[in-house]
């Protein structure tokens, strides 16, 4: 009878063990596909210009911003390739680089 009662523990005990490992090989995590450039430094009040295209005024009301590293900056998300960037202030260009931002990584650009 301890018999009986033994076996299906033993069973309840082997499946939980065995259920605890894993094979993680065959996990693949999926890659950002998205190419970013990150402002950092004087940027509020600029307008940014990318590959000659729709400027934007850098303001509160027209970008997000958030604190990384005790410091405000800017994230854009951009088609991976050859980008030019232009950062002008009241006329004075500030930042013109260009760059070739990769899939999946993000350039930083401090505006002086």
């Amino acid at each position: 009878m301890k018999k009986l009662l033994i076996l299906p523990f033993v069973l309840l005990l082997a499946f939980s063990l065995s259920a605890c490992t894993s094979n993680y090989r065959n996990v693949t995590q999926e890659a950002d596909d998205g190419a970013y450039i990150r402002l950092s430094g004087n940027f509020m009040g600029t307008t940014m210009t990318i590959n000659n295209q729709a400027s934007v005024q850098l303001t509160e009301r027209n970008i997000s911003t958030f604190r990384l590293d005790g410091e405000r900056v800017a994230l854009f998300e951009l088609q991976s390739g050859p980008q030019e960037i232009l950062i002008t202030r009241d006329g004075t260009t500030l930042v013109h680089r260009e760059l070739y931002v990769s899939r999946g990584n993000t350039v930083a650009v401090r505006v002086p």
